[in-house]
């Protein structure tokens, strides 16, 4: 009654506008009361399936006592042993889950096949084996080419990237002693790398080759996942693992670097990617991959596209080194040495001179005879000298546009020119280096340090046919003529001391030459002196004679020998008739 007495006072418009808030005040707390109702409803379900789960992990933890089961390898140790299956049937098959009925082994990723790869328990022994003749399977680092038995702690990789222990409690337990280690991620990917013909040894191993292996860990299943990326989105490039030796790198402290050589199926064409610059590559591949699983327009025009390299791109194709210790014993130099490519074989012959001059350029020769006996005899003193660039020969038929680089001590990098149109390039270069005085870091620098020099090309522009087998088709026939057991490019060292050696015989023929001189100009002062029954000549004459910067100034001085007086008399109780030297 009373909210009849308050309504009557109201216009219908008030009236209406009232009902209206009170409808909707009601249909909020039903949406409330339902929002409770649900979350509720979810959070006993979830609560279910957490208890599910746990019950399902306590049921499985007790299988793993004593069922044979595979546990996952995860670069992150945490993530390690996340993933479990139990081999607790007569046949187990691994595949990509898109078959029906579901394999007992789904897995995920790249280069994974419907019908992957069989597990067989037969007679208690456990046997793995290919579901498809192109599956990728590798066992203990090496790739599956037959049906094998499998046994305790053995590690299993399935496509490209999915890494899984075996674990068989009935073998350990008959003798824990056979299986001493934990399997790791590391542990995994270093037998594999070391299948692959890299040494993964421990043993006497420097910081560098430590932090080489840690790379190479690292690069291998990232150059693998291009690999498959290549060839599932048939892109024609393959990627392959490289170390480029200290010689190559131009650094004689023995340290290499981890690279990725990208080889061009169609024409055969090679580049060397650092590391930087393969995994910015490899974002963008796996960029491509997933617009293509989503059916979304990969594609790319050719300069972003990660797989390929613009045919301006310029390539290392040799290095030289040189010891320049002769500089600083003022030895001039001419050879023609070895242009060694990254796999340290040869490519051509490069001819260089290290010449010695005077400050105007004026080239200095034996006569000249500025040889020094030590090479800290040149502290403070000038030097000048010439870097000659002659030629090349002998040099691959592919490339083109040919120039050389090299940078001395802490100079700016010198190039020559550019010359096309043959294999056996001019290159007519010389470069003028002059110092006032001779630093000591200079003169270590000379005596210790080499002289890089980088021979770089481009490739020819090739009219390519359309190319008749895919990616993956080329990629198998080659490992399969290479055989199970081929290596990827080996990590190769170089020895510096071999390099040393040489110029160090260079510069001990010089200083023999330089000593038989001095030793016959005093032969010949002996002769003069005696000819004109010379006693005794001044130690001023012979010391002369020794510094004589050239044979015709020795010569000179050694003429004036009958003009001098003798330096001492001798009294007549002296009867001896040989001469000497004051």
């Amino acid at each position: 009654e009373e909210e009849e007495e308050e309504d009557s006072g109201l216009t219908e418009e008030e009236i209406s506008r009232r009902i209206e808030e009170e409808v909707q005040a009601q249909v909020e707390e039903n949406e409330r009361m339902m929002a409770e109702m649900e979350k509720s409803w979810q959070e006993k379900l979830s609560q279910a399936e957490a208890s599910g789960k746990r019950q399902e992990q306590d049921v499985t933890k007790q299988a793993m006592k004593t069922t044979p089961h595979l546990y996952n390898l995860n670069i992150d140790n945490q993530l390690t042993g996340m993933i479990v299956y139990l081999l607790d049937t007569a046949e187990a098959c691994v595949g990509n889950g898109r078959t029906d009925p579901k394999p007992e082994i789904p897995l995920s990723g790249l280069n994974i096949m419907e019908k992957h790869a069989v597990f067989k328990m037969e007679g208690g022994k456990l046997t793995l084996e290919k579901g498809h003749a192109d599956a990728k399977v590798v066992v203990n680092g090496r790739p599956l080419t037959a049906a094998e038995e499998l046994h305790h702690n053995d590690r299993l990789m399935f496509g490209s990237s999915n890494l899984f222990v075996l674990q068989n409690p009935a073998e350990y337990n008959a003798d824990p002693s056979t299986f001493p280690l934990q399997v790791t991620y590391d542990m995994a990917q270093e037998e594999i790398a070391a299948n692959s013909g890299f040494n993964m040894e421990h043993d006497n191993q420097s910081i560098d080759d430590m932090l080489l292996r840690e790379d190479l860990i690292e690069m291998l299943p990232a150059v693998e996942e291009a690999n498959a990326i290549s060839e599932e989105l048939d892109r024609g490039v393959k990627f392959e693992v490289v170390v480029l030796s200290d010689l190559v790198m131009g650094d004689m402290s023995h340290k290499s670097e981890v690279c990725v050589k990208m080889r061009n199926l169609e024409t055969g064409y090679e580049y060397i990617w650092p590391k930087n610059k393969f995994f910015n590559r490899k974002y963008l591949m796996q960029e491509m991959y997933q617009n293509y699983v989503e059916s979304e327009d990969w594609a790319l025009p050719d300069e972003k596209d990660p797989f390929t390299e613009s045919s301006d791109t310029e390539v290392k194709i040799g290095t030289v080194c040189m010891y320049q210790q002769t500089l600083a014993y003022m030895i001039d130099v001419q050879e023609q040495l070895r242009l060694i490519d990254y796999r340290l074989g040869e490519v051509g012959m490069l001819n260089i001179e290290l010449v010695p001059c005077d400050e105007s350029g004026k080239v200095l020769t034996e006569e000249d005879d500025i040889y020094v006996d030590d090479v800290k005899e040149m502290i403070g003193k000038p030097l000048s000298f010439h870097i000659n660039i002659t030629s090349a020969v002998g040099l691959p038929v592919k490339f083109t546009d040919f120039y050389c680089k090299y940078k001395f001590h802490t100079e700016e990098t010198i190039y020559t020119e550019v010359v096309s149109g043959t294999t056996n390039p001019e290159f007519k270069h010389s470069h003028k280096y002059t110092y006032t005085a001779c630093s000591q870091q200079l003169i270590e620098y000379l005596n210790s340090e080499m002289l890089k020099v980088e021979l770089w090309a481009k490739y020819k522009t090739l009219s390519i046919p359309k190319r008749q087998h895919s990616t993956k088709e080329i990629i198998m026939s080659e490992q399969l003529a290479r055989g199970p057991d081929a290596a990827v490019e080996m990590h190769k060292k170089v020895d510096p001391e071999k390099i040393k050696i040489m110029t160090e015989l260079v510069v001990s023929r010089k200083r023999t030459d330089r000593m038989e001189k001095k030793l016959a100009q005093i032969r010949k002062m002996v002769e003069i002196a005696e000819q004109y029954e010379k006693c005794s000549i001044p130690t001023q004459i012979v010391r002369a004679i020794l510094s004589a910067q050239s044979l015709e100034v020795a010569t000179d001085i050694i003429n004036k020998i009958p003009e001098i007086a003798d330096s001492s008399q001798h009294s007549a109780a002296n009867e001896s008739k040989a001469c000497s030297l004051m």
